[in-house]
């Protein structure tokens, strides 16, 4: 869901950072590589039918794989589990770009669909309210997951209109709700392509069904005026029926209402009506009667939500709120990183901000925040205007940590590292805010691990957008500190020897200032390092002496802490490589390392953000070793401004394109966004 904002003119500003300083010796450590659950893009779930119609035995459910790729795939071995349980046989194939249909009867779903090529039977039945289905291959291993469900986001027709649960397209991933919709084709479309509905005719308004006045409008969404007559509104609870419209048309953009004077049949809360076309030939729409009034949103792309007010045969009327916003969220505080005092560790901090960016004082009473995670707030909480409110897993941890007392909780479920939907409703149930964040791509990496929170640039900005988010600015905590590191210079590898050089790098993305850099043999004054103080080189250039390659990058710049004094300001888009992807510098003179020796390196160091594990060592690994670089304990700013706070980032937009792509010379020419 995607609420527009305004894009509007106000004065910039930026809130100033100031610094501190401080000396101290940290020890060295390795970053555990986080555990990532990676599924495979070969053989995915692509169609389910788990409530078929006039199916009172639960024989004629199926599950379709779909081969996404153009090479067959032998899936012999293989193993569906969930609500369900199969076993797949030798010699089972899907082939390249083809079907695969599991059946709970083959010889069932034959005679009802005259489709002769599933395999099966499976174990078990499918759960008409939806569950998990998983498919493993011959090694055990999670190759695809579905999680489906019949309410919310996943669409309704699918269960129990005839319809079955079909992928709009077959190589969007398995586990997003929107990735899902239902097939037209009643029965489905087991073994072939999905067909699913383009009708512009689809109920667009349902009265509560407590109501007095009970009502359904359907709208033609089209260009052209649809003649609806014949089309059936059928209703599958207990006292259900079928309703056929009479011969009439809906104009272009117009609407039809059916009083519930007319139907057979009155619809009780929880229960589902359905659209066909004349004879039921096609499923075309589908809802859930609550005894709350429901409607299509226009503003939020078609979604079934909650109007304010009945209004049939008329625009529908909902009063969103948009007050309140997202403003920041700590989703992957940083980890504690492995030394050898110390195991790695995961960080149980996490923390949603929200701000309210209107004029007046919004009562929370009722408010949820749903889909990532799980909270529904006090009743009697308010929000003042320009205030803000932390809602966190952990609500006192955060108050200790950070000295602040506007802080609720604590909130269900967790905060994915990687991507995932914040949902805000209001009391009217209604979406008030959403956001979808990214690991990468146009969203702050820092975020992900690197010492920052995720903030709302501005709040008057669509923050569904990651160019409206940036990293907090957190140089204004850290500290420059000095690493000392003394070893023997031993080849371990007994590889690659020859070079007289010093090499360091970040082991992932990263920034940081240098200085002071020393290295000096035991028992000699000798300094080896040729440029460690950046003193005598020009502002804004790379450093001379140094060779900074690949994805590290540096560049000389005032010292923050002391305008006398130049440091290095180094950049890492990436991990560093033994070759390559790091900095380096020749000793002086071209001194060689005497093997077997003691050698002392020293050097200061200021964290910026990102990455904190600085290896360095001597050509090629002798004296390796990675300093942890010292970072503050706390993230972001939560309870109050951001530190990428603007007043007015100007518009933001997606699906920036102009067409035809390669005009012809004096041809018209069409931006879209």
């Amino acid at each position: 869901m995607k609420r527009p904002r305004k894009a509007v003119s106000k004065p910039t500003g930026r809130k100033a950072n100031s610094r501190r300083a401080k000396l101290r010796t940290r020890l060295a450590g390795l970053e555990a590589l986080e555990h990532r659950l990676v599924l495979d893009s070969t053989v995915v779930f692509n169609e389910i039918m788990y409530n078929p119609l006039d199916d009172a035995n639960d024989e004629l459910e199926w599950i379709e794989l779909h081969n996404q790729l153009a090479v067959d795939m032998d899936v012999s071995e293989w193993r569906l589990e969930g609500g369900i349980e199969f076993d797949f046989p030798d010699g089972t194939i899907v082939r390249g770009r083809g079907y695969l249909v599991v059946a709970a009867n083959p010889a069932a779903l034959e005679a009802s669909t005259g489709f002769s090529g599933a395999i099966g039977p499976f174990m078990g039945r499918l759960n008409n309210g939806g569950e998990e289905l998983r498919l493993f291959n011959n090694d055990g291993r999670r190759m695809n997951v579905l999680d489906y469900g019949d309410n919310g986001e996943w669409p309704v027709e699918a269960d129990g209109g005839g319809a079955s649960l079909a992928k709009g397209d077959r190589l969007t991933n398995s586990e997003d709700a929107e990735n899902w919709t239902f097939s037209s084709r009643i029965g489905g479309t087991p073994g072939t392509g999905n067909v699913v509905s383009v009708e512009n005719v689809q109920i667009n308004e349902i009265a509560a069904a407590d109501q007095e006045n009970f009502f359904i409008e359907i709208a033609n969404d089209g260009g052209s005026p649809v003649n609806v007559g014949g089309y059936v509104l059928s209703h599958t609870g207990l006292g259900g029926g079928d309703f056929v419209l009479p011969a009439q048309t809906i104009a272009a953009g117009g609407r039809l209402v059916v009083n519930g004077d007319d139907l057979p049949f009155s619809p009780t809360d929880g229960e589902r009506l359905f659209l066909y076309t004349p004879g039921k030939g096609r499923l075309i729409d589908g809802r859930v009667v609550t005894n709350s009034l429901r409607g299509r949103s226009v503003e939020y792309d078609g979604q079934w939500l909650w109007p304010d007010v009945p209004t049939p045969g008329a625009t529908n009327n909902f009063d969103f709120r948009d007050e309140i916003v997202i403003n920041e969220i700590l989703y992957h505080a940083p980890p504690q990183l492995r030394t050898d005092t110390q195991p790695y560790l995961e960080s149980d901090e996490e923390w949603i901000e929200l701000y309210n960016r209107g004029n007046e004082t919004i009562d929370l009473s009722g408010w949820r925040l749903r889909d990532a995670v799980d909270f529904e707030f006090e009743v009697g909480l308010t929000i003042g205007p320009g205030e803000y409110l932390v809602v966190a897993k952990d609500a006192e941890s955060v108050k200790a940590k950070y000295g602040i007392t506007n802080v609720v909780g604590n909130f269900g479920r967790s905060l994915s590292n990687h991507d995932d939907r914040i949902l805000l409703i209001d009391a009217n149930k209604n979406p008030a805010d959403e956001v979808h964040y990214y690991e990468s791509g146009k969203w702050a990496a820092f975020a992900d691990g690197g010492g920052s929170s995720l903030e709302l640039r501005d709040p008057d900005a669509d923050n569904a957008e990651g160019i409206a988010w940036a990293a907090s600015d957190e140089t204004s905590k850290s500290e420059w500190t000095e690493y000392t590191f003394t070893g023997r210079a031993n080849e371990p590898l007994n590889c690659c020897g020859g070079f007289n050089e010093w090499i360091f790098g970040l082991l992932d993305s990263g920034e940081f200032l240098l200085d002071d850099i020393s290295l000096k043999r035991e028992n000699n004054a000798t300094q080896l390092i040729q440029n460690g103080t950046f003193q005598s080189d020009t502002l804004g250039r790379s450093p001379a002496k140094w060779r900074l390659i690949g994805n590290h990058s540096g560049t000389v710049v005032i010292d923050p802490d002391n305008p006398n004094n130049k440091v290095l300001h180094v950049v890492a888009a990436g991990a560093q490589a033994h070759v390559h992807d790091h900095a380096e510098t020749t000793f002086v003179s071209g001194q060689s390392i005497s093997a077997g020796s003691d050698y002392t390196i020293s050097f200061r160091a200021k964290w910026l953000g990102g990455n904190r594990q600085l290896n360095n060592r001597l050509y090629f690994t002798r004296m390796s070793n990675t300093a942890i670089l010292d970072a503050p304990e706390k993230h972001g700013t939560p309870g109050a401004a951001n530190t990428a706070l603007e007043t007015n980032i100007g518009p933001t937009y997606s699906d920036f394109g102009h067409a035809p792509v390669l005009p012809r010379p004096g041809q018209p020419v069409n931006v879209s966004v």
